[in-house]
């Protein structure tokens, strides 16, 4: 089962079973290994990482010698592990990255094929699933694709989920926002715009440093 779809499946989980790390422990975990002089010569961190900016947290995802950079801005995030975040209440982010070897049509339409290789996974496990592209959300990007799902399961309300791919060279990262409610355009539109890919490996210290020195100019 893919993991995107086997953890964005028990959706409501996320709020009834938040995981006990504070913010500070992952901040914290995530600085001492970032600083390790090792680090940076040894593998890619496997997980995506955060690091504090004034407005929010900062993340990044590496695979390869490709990474996406992306902003959670505002003071409601709540990081609960790496894969998944609040950006507000009621409103989930859960992050991924998918090999085009998963679905097919991965070589010939990366982005429109990812898509429908998650609706069709979740037309067999809901109720009903309507779809609808939102290209009016990404600003018309053509490396990046936004699908908006109504999911209606058995036993849970109705869940609106903007599925954000992001197309490299081996596969997608994936951005889903799930929320009961259905005024989140402004949110995910916002998130969007922050969302970047590398075209180099990751250097953790040389983005920590990065940040730093813009902190310090303010």
């Amino acid at each position: 089962m893919p993991r995107l779809i086997s953890v964005s499946l028990d959706f409501y989980s996320l709020y009834r079973n938040v995981m006990r790390l504070s913010i500070s422990t992952i901040l914290s975990a995530s600085i001492l290994l970032l600083l390790s002089p090792a680090f940076a010569a040894t593998a890619l961190p496997p997980d995506p990482i955060y690091i504090r900016v004034d407005n929010g947290w900062k993340g990044f995802y590496a695979k390869n010698d490709q990474f996406v950079e992306y902003l959670l801005s505002g003071s409601e995030v709540k990081l609960q592990d790496p894969y998944h975040i609040l950006l507000a209440p009621r409103v989930g982010l859960f992050v991924d990255y998918v090999s085009k070897n998963e679905f097919a049509g991965g070589d010939s339409n990366l982005l429109e094929s990812h898509s429908k290789w998650v609706v069709d996974y979740w037309r067999k496990k809901a109720d009903s699933v309507e779809r609808k592209s939102r290209d009016d959300l990404s600003e018309k990007r053509k490396d990046l694709k936004v699908t908006e799902l109504t999911i209606k399961g058995k036993d849970n309300p109705l869940i609106k989920m903007h599925v954000i791919g992001l197309a490299s060279g081996d596969g997608v990262f994936v951005f889903s926002i799930s929320s009961p409610e259905t005024n989140i355009d402004s949110m995910v539109r916002e998130f969007v715009a922050t969302i970047k890919l590398v075209h180099e490996r990751l250097d953790v210290q040389e983005e920590v440093a990065r940040i730093k020195q813009g902190l310090g100019k303010k």
